[in-house]
């Protein structure tokens, strides 16, 4: 029995030596950043402390390229779209198709609620009360009377 296992390990162990002899591992050691899959820096800076990205890539201006490169849009990475789906919106400077205005189930323009009405008010009176140096702040309308204005 014990003759069975030697001869059964020593075959195991032909075959594994054999196999690393075959396949010779290479050692890698130049390891690289993934600029695609980039899309933030490697660390954290202090909370209280405010660094520009010109001290920040000071000494590496290869990694900042790389970054920079991977945080633009495709359409300035690529001459031409990549994939069908890039082909929709590659071209955001003219519209696809022209829209009629006056067709009511199909144009939607933007409407602003009561709320932001309001607020657009205010911050308007606020800015115009700082502008003339005054101290007193004008009182804005009410939502009744923003209801009246924009119905």
């Amino acid at each position: 029995m014990s003759i069975q296992r030697n001869t059964t390990n020593k075959s195991i162990q032909h075959n594994i030596l054999r196999r690393e002899i075959q396949c010779p591992r290479r050692i890698f050691t130049n390891f690289v950043i993934n600029p695609y899959h980039l899309k933030q820096y490697f660390y954290t800076p202090k909370v209280n402390e405010y660094e520009p990205d010109e001290y920040i890539f000071k000494d590496d201006e290869r990694l900042h390229s790389i970054i920079q490169r991977a945080s633009m849009p495709p359409n300035r990475l690529y001459n031409f779209p990549q994939t069908t789906a890039q082909e929709i919106g590659w071209f955001s400077s003219h519209r696809l198709l022209n829209i009629d205005q006056t067709d009511i189930r199909f144009y939607k323009p933007i409407q602003s609620g009561d709320f932001t009405r309001y607020e657009n008010q205010l911050i308007k009176y606020q800015t115009l009360s700082k502008n003339k140096n005054t101290h007193v702040l004008v009182a804005p309308k009410t939502k009744q009377q923003l209801k009246k204005d924009f119905i």
